[in-house]
């Protein structure tokens, strides 16, 4: 699957989801955010002596292959399967969690590293991180997203990382509680700024700016 191929996938499911509205709003978006824009998430963390206060009991779960994503109707799978298929290839790991037999939610794992976009990534020694979660529109509100993030942690601890990580988007309130429910701390702030394509990034911790850790691409 050719670069263009793959970006003609994008347009097909914003036309199908959103309509030419759509298709022009993220083509503004993408030249605001080249030209002169910031983003931020959130980076949370949890370790061996954080307690998990959530009882996950209910849910069961499974490392899920590609042919499973695409039976559970995965829509990323779907639309984009030379994206997953490249993340599985590279190491990422997707669980499936099950609740009374149906499939609820979705949540990916990788080792000692996370990349937050194509062109910015985060090291993470000795630790895991989780991304890309989704919770089923039928089974929100039933508390499923902080008891998968509870197994999550519970598995990558026991596996012998040192600490769980997940990172969010500032605006997203609904996602932070279910991860601070989860028994998550806030570690640190990571910004990136775009400057008429050249990006700086740099990470808040504790009062101390650390940009050691990061990996950018600084023109895009």
């Amino acid at each position: 699957m050719g670069p263009m191929r793959a970006k003609w996938r994008h347009v097909e499911y914003n036309l199908r989801n959103g309509g030419v509205r759509l298709v022009l709003k993220k083509l503004y978006f993408r030249a605001k955010e080249w030209l002169w824009s910031s983003s931020s998430w959130l980076i949370y963390q949890t370790r061996g002596s954080t307690s998990h206060p959530v009882s996950s009991s209910d849910l069961e779960y499974k490392v899920l292959q590609f042919d499973n994503l695409l039976s559970h109707q995965y829509e990323k799978a779907l639309v984009f399967p030379e994206v997953i298929r490249s993340r599985l290839q590279s190491g990422g790991r997707c669980y499936g969690f099950y609740y009374d037999g149906e499939i609820a939610n979705f949540a990916w794992v990788t080792d000692e590293a996370i990349e937050i976009d194509r062109s910015l990534s985060l090291d993470l020694p000795g630790s895991i991180a989780i991304f890309d979660c989704l919770t089923l529109p039928n089974y929100r509100g039933l508390g499923i997203y902080p008891k998968s993030l509870s197994i999550l942690i519970r598995l990558g601890l026991d596996a012998g990382f040192k600490s769980v990580v997940i990172m969010v988007d500032p605006t997203n309130t609904p996602s932070i509680k279910g991860i601070e429910r989860a028994g998550f701390l806030l570690e640190s702030r990571l910004t990136r700024k775009r400057r008429f394509g050249i990006s700086t990034v740099s990470r808040l911790r504790h009062g101390k700016i650390d940009d050691d850790a990061v990996s950018s691409n600084r023109t895009e």
